[in-house]
């Protein structure tokens, strides 16, 4: 993962953790970049799925 992105996720606030998703607040700037090193990176060793919430905050 790029160092920008882990720099942005450091500075995540996350609004939501359950057994088999999370889902967390990114600043609007950076969206594009977290996606984009999320989806190129593993969690456990597995691809996770990444995509931006449609529904806007809560």
């Amino acid at each position: 993962m790029c160092a920008a992105a882990e720099q942005t996720l450091r500075r995540t606030v996350r609004s939501e953790v359950a057994d088999r998703f999370s889902l967390v607040e990114v600043p609007e700037s950076a969206v594009t970049d977290v996606i984009a090193a999320l989806r190129a990176s593993t969690i456990k060793g597995k691809k996770a799925t990444v995509r931006r919430e449609r529904g806007g905050a809560r």
